[in-house]
């Protein structure tokens, strides 16, 4: 009887609100549906859209993710997202348990919109993304073996050294006083692939400006090697 009521919905969903194109939407959302009972479904809708799915993320959201999108044999839904330019699988559980949200609602799904933030994140990480790169490859080629560099670094909560996602965008202004820096010496340098996100230098550490403090959760002292990424760190010649 339920399985009649499921196949029900997603016809009746489809001939109300959906085109063809639309189909693995409604479809994902009348399966979600079919698997909770009224009560689920009444206190998830009356909540304001982002609590809801919050609310729901470390259960549903994430089992959605993991055991439906993550080993479906049906890949129709995750086409129907990478053809509007949405590729983590992350995105498109949230993306499917907002509409839902809206559609209980009683309130359009406006897909287009939904995409808009996200579409705009990707940009933006693609973009940071290639500045990285294209600075690492600098760094890679101004030092050599048995050169000595700086590294700066940003402290958090005054106790660990830590790295920006995009450092030529973080607005941060070093200060000595507060940060880390560290001078040492190149000892080898590691993956000069152009294309990679894991440029290192392994770097023998000569001085370190605040001692107490880990860098990257680890504790590090004068005459450690470390590993220094090239993405996410920021480099200095030694005066």
């Amino acid at each position: 009887m339920k399985n009649k009521l499921y196949i029900l919905s997603v016809a009746l969903l489809c001939i109300l609100g959906c085109n063809n194109k639309d189909k693995p939407l409604y479809q994902a959302m009348a399966e979600i549906e079919a698997s909770w009972n009224s009560e689920q479904l009444k206190e998830f809708a009356k909540k304001p859209e982002s609590e809801a799915v919050s609310s729901v993320y470390f259960g549903y959201v994430m089992n959605f993710r993991n055991e439906i999108l993550g080993n479906s044999k049906d890949s129709s839904l995750i086409r129907y997202f990478n053809e509007q330019e949405i590729y983590s699988l992350e995105d498109i559980s949230g993306l499917v348990f907002t509409s839902l949200h809206r559609k209980l609602n009683g309130k359009p799904i406006d897909m287009a919109e939904q995409l808009k933030p996200l579409h705009k994140y990707w940009k933006e990480l693609e973009d940071c993304e290639r500045r990285n790169r294209v600075r690492a490859a600098q760094y890679y080629r101004s030092y050599n073996t048995g050169d000595t560099i700086k590294v700066r670094m940003p402290i958090r909560y005054n106790s660990t050294a830590v790295q920006f996602e995009c450092p030529d965008e973080s607005d941060w202004v070093y200060d000595d006083d507060k940060d880390m820096l560290i001078k040492g010496i190149v000892v080898e340098k590691k993956n000069n692939d152009k294309d990679s996100l894991e440029t290192m230098f392994m770097l023998k550490v000569l001085s370190l400006n605040h001692d107490n403090v880990e860098v990257l959760g680890k504790d590090v002292k004068v005459g450690n090697e470390i590993e220094v990424s090239l993405i996410h760190d920021i480099f200095e010649s030694i005066d």
